[in-house]
């Protein structure tokens, strides 16, 4: 039971993460920083843009 409830908060956070990316992608909202932009390959790494951070120059 109590696993059933894991995978559907884990499924139901995964599908609102890909809901922010295509908003971003369509430029309706930024939740990245400000010198990063959301590629399509490396949007469906599941959380990709949460943790990746960009390198200062």
């Amino acid at each position: 039971m109590i696993y059933r409830v894991v995978i559907g908060l884990l499924v139901l956070a995964t599908l609102i993460y890909y809901i922010f990316c295509f908003l971003e992608i369509y430029e309706v909202l930024k939740f990245t920083d400000k010198n990063t932009t959301v590629k399509v390959p490396q949007m469906f790494i599941p959380f990709y843009y949460l943790i990746h951070k960009d390198k200062k120059k």
